[in-house]
């Protein structure tokens, strides 16, 4: 079978939604058809460098300045329940790209921190922080001068996990 993949179903067993290809030289055909995950040998991707548009396969069109400034606001709460009063500093990112990455270690700072302040070493820890600088470089690094953690974050594929932001993270406070 030949054809278009439309969609996955959520489902343990999976199917596949695809919009069926006529037979050679019949054009496309109207038919969709669910086939299950198990019934799929191979998947060939044809004319591939047009689909990297988006490599991560985000619907959503990226984030907006004013909602990676609403998410740094939501790092500064977290900060703040915890006994820390730090800022959070943000690059100035066009969206795109740069503008997901942005957003992602914003959203995987919340969660990080939390587990950080869980216990008093903790808190005593993120307490002494006055500024979380977020910025966008060629290479992936957390460091921390004084009162601020600094974490630059790369478009390329030397992304830090979220497992590895927190370890880097805990290291150094």
């Amino acid at each position: 079978m030949r054809g278009w993949i439309l969609g996955r179903s959520e489902r343990e067993s999976g199917a596949l939604l695809v919009h069926a290809a006529g037979g050679r030289g019949e054009g496309v055909s109207d038919d969709v058809v669910y086939v299950t995950l198990g019934a799929v040998e191979a998947i060939t991707i044809h004319d591939a460098g047009q689909l990297a548009v988006d490599p991560v396969g985000r619907s959503a069109p990226p984030p907006s300045r004013l909602e990676l400034a609403r998410a740094g606001r939501e790092v500064e709460s977290t900060l703040v329940a915890l006994g820390a009063r730090a800022s959070c500093e943000l690059p100035e990112v066009e969206p795109g790209e740069a503008a997901w990455v942005v957003k992602e270690t914003l959203t995987a700072l919340g969660p990080i921190m939390k587990d950080m302040g869980a216990d008093e070493d903790g808190k005593a820890a993120l307490a002494g922080l006055a500024k979380v600088q977020i910025e966008v470089g060629t290479s992936a690094a957390v460091s921390r001068s004084a009162d601020a953690l600094r974490i630059t974050v790369t478009v390329g594929p030397e992304r830090l996990t979220r497992e590895e932001l927190g370890r880097r993270i805990a290291a150094i406070l």
